[in-house]
């Protein structure tokens, strides 16, 4: 459980999704990692 990920789907992003501009108006929901990781765990309510 290195995420708390306790519901799926989920989403575990590398760093690199921060290239990404259509992620930012929805990782409000999600959060950064201390490892630089993006995880956002209600994939069902990001409206990707």
């Amino acid at each position: 459980m290195k995420y708390n990920i306790t519901i799926v789907p989920a989403m575990v992003l590398s760093f690199e999704a921060s290239a990404y501009s259509r992620l930012s108006p929805v990782w409000g929901r999600g959060s950064i990692e201390k490892d630089g990781t993006y995880v956002f765990r209600a994939a069902n309510l990001a409206g990707l």
